[in-house]
């Protein structure tokens, strides 16, 4: 044994005693072909750790810990002797985990992440296992798994998108909100949204996937869809690394390297040497690391809300759920604002959606502005004239009357002139007509909205007023389109104003010509 041990540890003086596992685990980096036996037999005494671990999850001997490090850090080196350790990690961390003490726990998990670094394990098969794991009761880690499954799947399509991978790991989600688990579909769900935020799963497969969680058994899901498809994850996020902080932080290094080179380009030429030579460099890089940030950063992506496969299959099911829905105000609300944005943006029928609303349309409810700020953006022009006239003649009845705080009526007129802005034709002129006369009123801001609907129907349909509102030079023959008329593209919008640029353009071409000194006819040809 004493000579074994000398010839572990190769040099002046040999030690008496085993090396202890450090300085074995950087003598095997250093020859891994002469340490075989040693390794094998630290493996051997491992894996009877690990299965007494397997038999007895509560209690781990004292050792156990330290020779998973030891093993983890060495596998790389011994492919053959190693090939079944990360498969019995991962399962004895997915099958035992409720019953683990903690520290074993996030070892494993470290462990399988190392091996995964050094690549003996799938990067789909443990990104899979931490997807189950969400759904663990240990808090610490859970926090330590989502921050993993975000950072290797933003590391994996950093340089081009694994298709594959992102697919597969889709999938796996969509089974996962599936499960009577909260918790895990919880992360999972969390997971999505992060990495749609950070432009890694920006398809709509991402957005297809986090709406259906709009109709998962756990409320929580639901709320979270929701806040997501209405645009929350737009927003940064307070306390994380966001890519915003990423980009302050690239431009805070080109900086602070200007300032040590003393240039704005980094060029010094009072300080030749090797040290300014590569500081240089460094700037370089860091140069072109914020500008593809930066490029990034403002490149144009589309809305959540409009990369859903199936739009009006979601309105419909999304409004069977808010009419038997006994959830609480604040919710239905944001369901109301997603149904109001889904009939706007994709120009949907959804003819009961407006009875429904109808019903909340009182002075008196909680939150009025905002519902009827919802009524006014699922207004569009498919919409007919008799989906939209009981409500401007609810809105007349219960909004606009003399009984009525001067604030209220503001608001009614104010939501009527946008509503016919969009669908002029529910309007009609006997109802036209007692709304202008609160253009008389003593409140500022009902005359002031009074007269915005006035001139909204004289710029779009005029024949609508009584002759002494018309005013001057009106066009009777001005009216929106029939309804379902078909517009047809006759050229490209705002193609003169190229033509006038380049007309412009050759103009001042000339003139600097002329007055060079050039041929007078040189602008010409």
């Amino acid at each position: 044994a004493g000579a074994r041990a000398g010839s572990l540890c190769p040099g002046p003086g040999s030690m008496a005693a085993a090396p202890s596992l450090a300085t074995l685990q950087n003598l095997v980096r250093r020859d891994p072909d002469g340490y075989t036996e040693e390794v094998g037999r630290r493996l051997r005494h491992f894996q009877s750790l690990l299965a007494l671990v397997e038999q007895q999850p509560g209690s781990s001997p004292a050792d156990f810990l330290p020779l998973l490090s030891f093993v983890s850090h060495i596998a790389a080196c011994f492919p053959s002797l190693m090939a079944d350790l990360p498969e019995g990690l991962g399962r004895l961390l997915e099958e035992r985990h409720d019953v683990l003490e903690p520290a074993v726990r996030r070892a494993l998990l470290q462990a399988l992440v190392l091996l995964r670094n050094r690549g003996m394990v799938p990067p789909l098969a443990l990104l899979q296992r931490c997807f189950r794991l969400f759904r663990c009761r240990d808090k610490t880690l859970r926090a330590r798994l989502y921050a993993y499954v975000v950072t290797d799947i933003k590391t994996a399509n950093r340089k081009a998108r694994d298709q594959p991978l992102n697919r597969a790991l889709q999938n796996h989600v969509i089974h996962i909100l599936q499960e009577p688990s909260s918790v895990g579909a919880k992360y999972a769900l969390r997971a999505m949204i992060e990495l749609y935020r950070r432009q890694v799963w920006r398809d709509a497969k991402t957005v297809n996937v986090i709406a259906s969680a709009l109709f998962c058994p756990h409320p929580k899901l639901r709320i979270a869809a929701l806040h997501f498809l209405l645009g929350a994850h737009d927003a940064p996020h307070d306390g994380e690394d966001s890519e915003e902080e990423e980009l302050q932080e690239a431009r805070g290094a080109v900086s602070k390297l200007r300032e040590q080179l003393g240039g704005k380009d980094g060029s010094h030429e009072s300080r030749p040497g090797r040290c300014v030579n590569k500081k240089k460099r460094k700037l370089q890089r860091a140069m072109r690391s914020s500008k593809s940030r930066g490029k990034a950063e403002a490149a144009a992506s589309f809305a959540a809300l409009h990369l859903l496969h199936d739009p009006f299959t979601l309105a419909e099911k999304l409004f069977a759920e808010l009419r038997r829905s006994s959830e609480r105000f604040e919710v239905r609300l944001l369901m109301i604002n997603l149904l109001s944005r889904l009939v706007g943006a994709h120009r949907l029928q959804l003819p009961n959606f407006f009875p429904y609303l109808q019903r909340y349309l009182q002075p008196h409810q909680r939150d009025i502005t905002l519902l009827l700020a919802y009524l006014v953006q699922a207004c569009h022009e498919l919409l007919t004239a008799e989906m939209l006239s009981p409500l401007l003649l609810h809105l007349a009845n219960h909004f606009v009357t003399d009984k009525s705080r001067p604030e209220m009526v503001a608001i009614g007129l104010n939501t009527t002139r946008e509503v016919c802005a969009r669908v002029p034709l529910a309007m009609d002129a006997t109802l036209l007509a007692d709304l202008i006369e609160y253009r008389k009123d003593r409140d500022k801001a009902v005359v002031a909205a009074a007269r915005s609907l006035l001139q909204l129907f004289r710029d779009r349909m005029p024949a609508l007023l009584h002759k002494k509102y018309r005013g001057k030079g009106c066009d009777l023959g001005e009216k929106p389109d029939a309804y379902g008329a078909l517009q047809v593209a006759t050229g490209v919008e705002g193609a003169e104003l190229l033509s006038a640029r380049e007309a412009r353009l050759a103009a001042a071409g000339k003139l600097r010509r002329d007055e060079d000194g050039g041929p007078a006819g040189e602008g010409d040809h």
